[in-house]
């Protein structure tokens, strides 16, 4: 055990020391967002030790999400002994989906979803005349914990979704049979609230997670059919 944590401490500290190397180019790609509403956009610190702390904070966020793969390797790897060989690829194939998931989130939420809510969140600046009464002016740190928090969000979601699907499958299950109806009117309520007043993208975006909703549920019912009739053969 002692030796899985060890080689998850090295892997995170390859990783902070590379991202803190190219922290400049980390930087311009999470400022990517914020310059395609603005390109004179500029961001500001009022503490001395803001900038350093803003750029030790990105690139420990950046390595842990690199890390990530690693993590995940290693604990399967320690609980994988406890299960029965088809279980154990079933949760490697799950973890692989996992991942592949946390990959695609930020491809969109980079080059989408930050887009969207920027939108969203900077139409508040009141206008009279000619003059704004309310401009926006971002400091770098908090720049980044926005960031870190959307992102955090997504992942407890995900991570919650990826344990109750290897060790709850059958209540998913009954949950998305006997809720799915309320699960939508649920994600469409809360779009219309956090996307910008534009229909086109209100509906893309409504479109595409309601379409992920259904793959998720078919995936989960494949998985827990197919568990059951290898458990039925195991101890048949």
């Amino acid at each position: 055990m002692w030796s899985r944590f060890f080689y998850c401490c090295v892997g995170l500290l390859g990783c902070l020391g590379t991202n803190l190397w190219y922290i400049s180019t980390w930087t311009t790609l999470l400022f990517l967002p914020i310059t395609q509403l603005d390109q004179n956009a500029q961001f500001i610190f009022t503490e001395i030790q803001e900038a350093f702390g803003a750029t030790v904070f990105l690139a420990l966020f950046i390595s842990v999400q690199m890390s990530l793969p690693l993590f995940l390797y290693q604990t399967l790897s320690f609980i994988n002994p406890a299960y029965f060989k088809h279980e154990s690829v079933q949760n490697v194939r799950v973890a692989l989906v996992f991942v592949t998931m946390h990959c695609l989130f930020y491809v969109y939420f980079l080059t989408s979803w930050m887009h969207s809510l920027l939108t969203f969140f900077l139409q508040f600046q009141f206008e009279n005349v000619q003059y704004s009464l309310l401009t926006f002016q971002a400091k770098i740190l908090t720049y980044f914990q926005f960031i870190f928090q959307c992102c955090f969000s997504f992942q407890f979601l995900l991570l919650g979704a990826f344990l109750s699907f290897l060790v709850f499958p059958k209540l998913l299950q009954n949950i998305w049979f006997q809720y799915k109806h309320l699960i939508v009117f649920v994600t469409a309520l809360v779009l219309s609230f956090i996307l910008p007043p534009d229909g086109l993208l209100q509906c893309v975006v409504t479109v595409q997670l309601l379409c992920v909703i259904d793959i998720f549920g078919f995936f989960l019912c494949l998985y827990t059919t197919y568990q059951e009739k290898l458990q039925a053969k195991v101890f048949s």
